[in-house]
C-alpha cells in the first residue's frame, strides 16, 4: 500500500468522524424531538516491507498491506419536549446475555463446591 493511499484512507476516516456520526439527525415525533446517540469507533493501520529473498536468489521481496474497521454501538436517545428532556438508554441484549451467563456459571460452580463439601 502506497503512502498516498494511506493518506487518502486516513483523510476519509477523518472526514467521516464527525459529531453527526455519534449523534444522529433529530426526528420530530409530535411535540417531541428524538436524538439518537451511538458510540462510534474507528481504527486502521498499514505497513510495508522489502528485502532480499536469499543470497542465492536474485529476486527481491516486497510487501504491504492495510486494513481498517468501524464499530458502532447504540447508547440510547434524548427525548426533548417543551416540558422536559429525558435520556432513554438502549438495551444491549448481547451484554445482558453475557452477564446472565456469567452469573449462572458462577452460581453453578458455587453449588457444586457446596455439594462436594457435604
Amino acid at each position: 500500500m502506497e503512502l498516498t493511499q494511506i493518506r487518502d484512507l486516513l483523510t476519509q476516516i477523518q472526514t467521516g468522524a464527525r459529531v453527526t456520526s455519534a449523534i444522529g439527525e433529530p426526528v420530530q415525533i409530535g411535540d417531541r424531538v428524538v436524538l439518537p446517540v451511538v458510540e462510534v469507533r474507528y481504527g486502521g493501520g498499514g505497513g510495508g516491507g522489502f528485502g532480499k529473498a536469499s543470497e542465492h536468489e536474485k529476486a527481491e521481496g516486497s510487501g504491504g498491506g492495510g486494513g481498517g474497521g468501524v464499530h458502532i454501538r447504540p447508547l440510547g436517545c434524548w427525548v426533548i419536549s417543551s416540558k422536559d428532556e429525558r435520556w432513554i438508554p438502549a438495551l444491549d441484549i448481547n451484554r445482558v446475555i453475557l452477564a446472565a451467563g456469567g452469573i449462572l456459571t458462577l452460581a453453578l460452580l458455587t453449588i457444586r463446591a457446596i455439594a462436594r463439601r457435604r
